[in-house]
């Protein structure tokens, strides 16, 4: 194990570990350019510089603020995170990009702003507190989750948890599972509710409204879609009526022949 403490900043070129890493710092930053081990646990009320992370298994970090790439070594299951603001608070801002042959989990995520994203491998938030904004991205889709107002930016989805926590929010290629409020979606990505109806499918089809899951909303969702109504169109046929006690001359027949054409045509259309 590696474990490095300090009051001020930790300014390091590169640590690696073959099991645990662990920097403490506690009134600077942490500035690393490679890190590398089993485990990895940054503890800091300020910034995080910390370049490339090479993690095994499991990466925790408690910080005023970070922006890394995480690279997920490890295959036999997702990458174990937990990232918080120091003592377990809100983080300011969490900017992550990680590289997964499996997938991303965090057992935490608590920051005022973020932005996640996986360039490999899904992507799962078991327990989140977002304050104002982020945006969880994959390479075919964004989702973004504005937690302060409902104005509606550009987005494969678009999420609002007033209350700022939410849970189990998976996101794997174009579908997502939450139980956050759904603002929009766009028709190409599946959103599966777990509890809620999804009222972005209103501007969809009757069944796009319909959540997934056998709740007693289901039942009744469709009905939230009103049916097109029938409509009767009535095509008036002017034709001239034919002279029955004389015979038909050459105009009238024309005539007659010009109307019917006319009249047909109408009926087609």
């Amino acid at each position: 194990n590696a474990s490095v403490f300090a009051e001020q900043d930790i300014l390091m070129d590169a640590v690696t570990a073959g099991q645990g890493v662990r920097l403490e710092t506690i009134n600077g930053r942490v500035s690393v350019k490679r890190l590398s081990g089993d485990t990895i646990e940054i503890i800091s009320k300020g910034d995080i510089d910390p370049g490339t992370l090479r993690v095994d298994s499991q990466l925790s970090l408690g910080v005023g603020s970070i922006t890394a790439k995480v690279i997920h070594t490890g295959t036999s299951g997702p990458l174990v995170m937990n990232v918080t603001g120091p003592k377990g608070g809100i983080a300011r801002w969490v900017d992550l990009t990680f590289d997964s042959p499996v997938g991303t989990r965090f057992g935490r995520l608590y920051s005022q702003d973020a932005r996640i994203e996986t360039e490999r491998g899904w992507l799962e938030v078991l327990d989140g507190r977002i304050g104002n904004r982020a945006r969880f991205i994959n390479p075919v889709s964004n989702v973004y989750m504005d937690n302060v107002t409902t104005v509606v930016e550009a987005s494969d989805v678009q999420l609002h948890e007033p209350g700022k926590a939410f849970r189990n929010l998976r996101l794997d290629q174009w579908s997502l599972q939450t139980d956050s409020k759904v603002i929009t979606r766009d028709p190409l990505h599946e959103v599966v509710a777990g509890t809620l109806l999804d009222y972005s499918g209103r501007e969809q089809s009757r069944e796009l409204i319909v959540t997934r899951v056998d709740t007693p909303e289901k039942q009744t969702a469709g009905g939230q879609v009103p049916p097109l109504q029938s409509i009767a169109i009535n095509i008036p046929l002017d034709i001239p009526a034919v002279n029955s006690g004389e015979e038909e001359t050459e105009e009238e027949a024309e005539a007659r022949r010009k109307a019917e054409d006319a009249a047909a045509g109408e009926v087609t259309q």
